[in-house]
């Protein structure tokens, strides 16, 4: 500088003087991530100076991120300086970018400060940094109690609804996507509500999303098996069982209009104290199978009764259970036929094998075994048997001979064996078939008398016979009568 005055001018004086552009708030644009997901909770954060003219001049500065940080500390690489690229004369803009990782999540208040020589310039943003969006699980649980099964199984029915759910770990979802037999199903809230059709192992698969993005999915396999319904089995059992053999035929019927239950089993108890029988279908009942299955079990009673045959069958989901009556009896065998006449009067008074005709005769039937309802006589001769609810049966014959005759009975366990006997059969003298003719007067002596004459006269079927016999009454007086 020079000074002037009356004594003149005076010499020169120098000074060297630096001259900065001040930074003014409008020269700042800051742009930061308005949200960040933790983890890793990066933020990334421009700054950049623009300016019509000339740039703010050596600028340099820090940013405190408001994640308590204690005032005035910087940490990482939260100080920049762009003091080279805002020398005196430069124009233009220029930018920087800072990175950080926040600790956890949260809303931080972030504070740039820019700063040079003549000026300071703060610009501050909020941060919103969110957790990601993990799941922990999905759960799988019937949504009616009523169709749990009463044991402890890892196995599903099908037909039956489900309550599908989606454990979350952190952040927050708004939506929830399941994908299930090829379904996809969405909905705001964790929880679905889902029924398989067919029996067999699927992969269940839940996602989420939200404002911090997608999350990973999450899977569960589940098996699942059709239940057993009373309706779905028939058992077929003979109504009676003839002793011997005792052998009884029952035959098992499985079906359903659409899918087969799955993984069929069970026994066969056949009520008398026998050792089951086990019954494995699991192979013609694998998941997809349809149509009927069928199989036939024997058993052998070895005495009369009534037995509850009972199928009892189950799967890992249910069980159901079918019964059949057997009655087993004893075989019908008769032993003997016993014949005597129904009047006792009839009867001889000596020891005979010989029967009367014209008389009532009873044909009895001994019973070995069983229980008989009817019996029947057949008598040689005869073109149809008698029959009869009582084992005796009366019968009468009308001509003399040698007969066949045979028994028979017939109840619940059929026809018994015929008994075959053989009778004979004669006609009984009677006063009707004999006559008497004596003479009413014999004179004597004999040379002019020689005897009176008797006459007897027979007739027996149908065929005559004349007998006559002197009587010698020599020696005899008297009246004869």
């Amino acid at each position: 500088m020079t000074c002037y005055g009356e004594a003149g001018a005076s010499p020169p004086a120098e000074k060297a003087v630096v001259i900065y552009r001040p930074i003014l708030p409008s020269d700042v644009i800051l742009n930061v991530s308005e949200l960040v997901v933790w983890p890793a909770g990066k933020a990334d954060v421009t700054i950049t100076l623009t300016s019509i003219g000339e740039l703010p001049t050596r600028v340099s500065g820090y940013i405190a991120w408001g994640d308590d940080v204690q005032e005035g500390e910087i940490r990482g690489n939260a100080e920049f300086d762009l003091s080279d690229v805002t020398a005196p004369g430069n124009t233009g803009s220029v930018s920087t970018v800072l990175e950080y990782s926040f600790g956890r999540s949260g809303v931080y208040n972030m504070t740039a400060c820019l700063k040079n020589n003549v000026s300071v310039v703060f610009a501050s943003r909020e941060i919103r940094v969110i957790d990601h969006i993990t799941l922990r699980a999905v759960t799988v649980e019937y949504s009616d109690e009523a169709d749990i099964p009463d044991w402890q199984t890892e196995v599903f029915k099908t037909s039956v609804n489900l309550n599908i759910t989606a454990i979350v770990d952190t952040g927050a979802v708004e939506q929830f996507v399941l994908s299930a037999d090829g379904d996809l199903l969405t909905n705001p809230g964790p929880s679905f509500t889902y029924a398989f059709d067919r029996a067999g192992e699927y992969n269940i698969t839940v996602k989420a999303s939200g404002e911090a993005g997608e999350s990973p999915s999450v899977s569960t396999a589940i098996t699942v098996a059709r239940p057993l319904l009373r309706e779905n089995f028939k058992l077929v059992v003979p109504s009676l069982v003839v002793w011997p053999s005792g052998e009884a035929l029952v035959t098992i019927h499985l079906n359903s209009t659409a899918e087969l239950p799955t993984g069929v089993t069970g026994t066969v108890d056949w009520g008398d104290g026998d050792p089951v029988t086990l019954v494995d279908w699991k192979n013609v009942t694998a998941p997809g199978r349809t149509g009927e299955v069928s199989e036939d079990f024997i058993h052998v009673y070895t005495r009369e009764g009534n037995y509850t045959v009972t199928f009892m069958a189950g799967n890992e989901v249910s069980k159901a259970n079918v019964t059949g009556m057997v009655r087993v009896v004893d075989d019908l065998a008769l032993s003997r036929i016993v014949v005597s006449y129904r009047d006792p009067a009839d009867e001889p008074g000596w020891n005979t094998t010989w029967l009367k005709t014209g008389v009532d005769l009873r044909f009895q039937a001994i019973l070995d075994t069983g229980e008989a309802t009817s019996y029947a006589l057949s008598v040689e001769g005869e073109a149809q048997p008698i029959t009869s609810p009582n084992s005796t049966i009366l019968y009468r014959f009308a001509l003399a001979g040698e007969y066949h005759i045979n028994m028979s009975c017939s109840g619940e366990a059929g026809v018994s064996p015929v008994v075959v006997s053989t009778v004979k059969v004669a006609h009984p003298i009677s006063p009707n078939h004999t006559t008497l003719r004596v003479p009413t007067l014999v004179v004597l002596p004999p040379e002019r008398t020689h005897g009176a004459r008797r006459e007897e006269k027979t007739n027996m079927q149908g065929n005559s016979h004349l007998q006559t016999d002197r009587l010698d009454f020599r020696g005899f007086t008297g009246r004869n009568s």
